[in-house]
């Protein structure tokens, strides 16, 4: 399936316009392309992940999405509104850290982001906006400490809560996690989730640790020398409805083949090492469970065998 094959799936899934849509992106610096042809779009309250080693291009997509780099061809829309032709109303939409977050040291959190608010005239964002979004973030306890006494962690929640300050539709992160520790990246991890979850924020995240964007993301689009390679889904689907290998643990692989042959017609069944796989639906398990125990196999384990993000990666990568 192709990356704009499963862009147009994701979205009948999804029945909500996007907030983010990319279509046939490139970028060139003199003679050399950094990103070809890239195409997705990213919905509300979900987390989106940007996987591809260091000079893949994500950050050269990302920091065309924010106005900071010219686009060489395609289009990029935020909440309906062109990057290129209405920068302006499209920036409106978003809260963005592309590189570690810059704060006064010397100043507390909430002194912080008071000025930053200042610096943003016609914003509408007052004390009560501020302590809302300190409160998003977690900084309740701390927000009136120097930014000094913070932790990396802390920091970064606090970029977060700058971010977050007038309301953005779409939260983009790069690299959020370089540096933290695994304290720090779990708190940021869970705060994302959060964020999209209940504020219905759509938050794009870019990285090189696979296992991170695993733990993270809802999608994660693969990007190598910048081409997208294809979008895949981390969070689980609805294995009661979709087909997938499950493992039944059995004394008898020739007795539950001949129990399942008889019982269900056309059904799926290869061997495993520690018994049969069935490819069938999870809200299957329990009626073969019973036909194999009535049929006089001992069934001692069952489980479904989902493909983790790195054997998806591996896959698309054409790596063994």
């Amino acid at each position: 399936m192709t990356a704009s094959q499963q862009l147009r799936e994701h979205s009948g899934a999804a029945g909500q316009p996007p907030v983010i849509e990319i279509r046939n992106v490139y970028k060139h610096i003199g003679k050399k392309t950094i990103v070809r042809n890239v195409s997705f779009d990213v919905y509300p309250g979900e987390i989106f992940g940007l996987l591809g080693p260091n000079g893949a291009g994500k950050t050269t997509l990302i920091r065309m999405l924010v106005g900071l780099m010219s686009i060489s061809d395609g289009s990029m829309k935020v909440d309906g509104h062109d990057v290129r032709r209405a920068p302006d109303k499209a920036l409106r939409s978003i809260g963005a850290i592309v590189e570690n977050p810059e704060m006064y040291k010397f100043m507390s959190g909430y002194k912080n982001l008071l000025h930053f608010a200042k610096l943003v005239p016609g914003n509408g964002i007052d004390r009560y906006r501020i302590l809302d979004v300190v409160s998003m973030v977690g900084l309740d306890n701390r927000i009136h400490d120097k930014v000094k006494t913070y932790s990396l962690g802390m920091r970064q929640r606090l970029g977060v809560a700058q971010a977050l300050m007038h309301k953005p539709k779409v939260l983009i992160l790069d690299e959020p996690t370089n540096g933290l520790d695994p304290a720090g990246i779990r708190e940021l991890r869970d705060q994302l989730k959060t964020l999209a979850r209940e504020e219905r924020i759509a938050v794009v995240v870019s990285s090189h640790l696979l296992s991170e964007m695993e733990l993270m993301c809802d999608r994660v689009g693969v990007i190598q020398q910048g081409v997208l390679i294809g979008i895949q889904q981390v969070t689980e689907e609805n294995t009661s409805e979709h087909a997938v290998p499950i493992l039944f643990q059995v004394d008898s692989r020739e007795a539950a083949r001949k129990v399942i042959a008889l019982a269900f017609d056309g059904l799926a069944v290869d061997s495993d090492p520690l018994g049969i796989l069935v490819t069938t639906s999870a809200g299957c398990i329990a009626d073969i469970n019973a036909k194999l125990v009535a049929g006089g196999v001992r069934v001692s384990g069952i489980s479904i065998q989902a493909k983790s993000l790195e054997d998806k990666f591996m896959e698309m990568t054409g790596r063994p």
